[in-house]
Formats: structure tokens, C-alpha cells, sequence
């Protein structure tokens, strides 16, 4: 089977398995890096990253990747993660006369598209965390300051659970241009970041985000801008989902060598 005919079946069972019908698909890559939550973006942190322009008038672009584990000095994380990043032109002063500039990532679980389960609210000095059942309520919310909730970057001792497996940060600057990721803008920018874990009850499948941001746009109504869906395979389902395509292929292969 053809290089360029494999991949399009690969690409085929994709759009059949996760993609949205919404036109602004976000893949998420797999990386090896071990990003860190800091609002700031550093050379090679998010370079193999998935990335979509972005919606709604505002100028930037949105970065999505996953890993299986996670290392921070001596200390091992178990478990999926998924890593957001949101670079966006500053177009305001910090407050505006108002709140703080911040940035809202609603997370659906693959087997609900209409319910979000998280909704992550990423400041500058720390993040929110709504959770919902599976109705659309929310069981639980709490805030975390970033000066005492310290993230994985800073402490060996942080405990995913303890913070709904959220970790999330925002600031100011150019890094995200400087070191080179594709669409970031030459601008004083809005950068947010946010790490956690995928959900077992998620099995590695099609996650689909949405993020809004309450900019000088609408008077600082939240404005969602993209609404995106994500394929995370974990290595397990992409094993056999190679074989199955190199079965299909050999099968097709024999069946036209019974025809000659």
C-alpha cells in the first residue's frame, strides 16, 4: 500500500472518530517535552505542538499536545496529559478599568459533546475550576492561587487530584514569536497556559475544547472564539489501528492477486 493511500485512511478514521463538524479543528501532537505552566513560552516548549489560528477577530493562535507521563526533576507523574496554550495580541491594558485579563478552556469529555465536565479559568496569579456531572451541574468549584498552589514546575510535592488535575497560568510577552511558533505574532501578547489530566472515562479519544476570552471585545464578555476538537490515541489504540489498516491493506492486496 502507498505511503500517501495510508495516510489518508488514517486521516479518514480520524475525521470519522473525533473530529466536530465545526471547521476550526485543533489537533492535539504528541510531545516529549515536559511543559511548563508559567505564562511564559520557551524555546522548544511547544514547537511539535498541533496549532489553529485564531477565531472571532483576534489576532494569535492556539497550541495543543498530549504526553503519557509527566517529569519534573526527580519526580514522575503518572497518567495522560493534555497541554493548551493560548497566545493572543494584548489590545488592552491589564485591567481595563476592570478584571484582569484571563482566559476561560471549557473541557467535554469524548463520550458527551454537549456537557462540559471542566471549565478552567486561567489568570495571571493562579486558576478557577468549575466541575460538572454528567447533567451540565457544577458539583464543585474552588480557586487556586498560584503562590500557594504551586504547580508541578516548582515543587515535586503537587497533587493533580487535589486541584481537579488542573494546572494553569497566564502572563505577558513576546516569547511565544521569539521562539519561533507558527502564526504567533510580533506583539506585547496574552499568553495562557494550561496542563491536566485526561479523564479515564475519556480513553485516549476525541476531547473537544472550547476557549473564550474576554478581551477588549463585547465589553469583556466572555466571547468564545473556538470551539475545537482533539484526537489523543493512546499508544495501545494507535498499535492497533495500525494493524487494522495493514490487515485492511493486505487483505485488499490478496484479493486483487485472486483476481489476476
Amino acid at each position: 500500500m502507498g505511503k500517501k493511500k495510508l495516510l489518508r485512511i488514517v486521516a479518514s478514521i480520524f475525521v470519522a472518530t473525533g473530529f466536530s463538524s465545526n471547521a476550526h479543528a485543533l489537533v492535539s501532537t504528541l510531545t516529549t517535552q515536559n511543559p511548563v505552566m508559567d505564562g511564559v513560552v520557551s524555546v522548544g516548549e511547544w514547537n511539535g505542538a498541533g496549532y489553529e489560528a485564531d477565531g472571532g477577530g483576534l489576532a494569535g493562535a492556539v497550541y495543543a499536545e498530549w504526553k503519557n507521563g509527566l517529569d519534573y526533576g526527580s519526580y514522575h507523574y503518572d497518567g495522560t496529559f493534555s497541554f493548551l496554550l493560548h497566545n493572543i495580541e494584548q489590545n488592552t491594558t491589564y485591567d481595563n478599568g476592570g478584571s484582569p485579563a484571563y482566559n476561560v478552556f471549557d473541557v467535554y469529555a469524548a463520550s458527551d459533546s454537549v456537557n462540559k465536565y471542566l471549565e478552567i479559568t486561567a489568570r495571571y496569579n493562579g486558576f478557577t475550576v468549575n466541575k460538572y456531572n454528567s447533567s451540565g451541574v457544577v458539583i464543585d468549584t474552588a480557586v487556586f492561587d498560584s503562590a500557594t498552589a504551586l504547580g508541578p514546575d516548582q515543587t515535586d510535592s503537587y497533587v493533580w487530584g487535589n486541584y481537579f488535575g488542573v494546572y494553569a497560568k497566564g502572563g505577558y510577552g513576546n516569547s511565544a514569536y521569539t521562539s519561533g511558533l507558527p502564526l504567533a505574532i510580533d506583539n506585547s501578547n496574552q499568553i495562557f497556559e494550561v496542563a491536566y489530566l485526561t479523564p479515564d472515562s475519556d480513553f485516549g479519544l476525541a476531547v473537544r475544547r472550547s476557549m473564550k476570552d474576554p478581551d477588549q471585545l463585547d465589553g469583556w464578555k466572555l466571547k468564545e472564539y473556538l470551539d475545537t476538537t482533539t484526537v489523543v490515541p493512546e499508544p495501545s489504540t494507535t498499535l492497533l489501528m495500525g494493524l487494522g489498516i495493514i490487515g485492511m491493506g493486505y487483505a485488499k492486496h490478496r484479493k486483487a492477486q485472486s483476481v489476476t
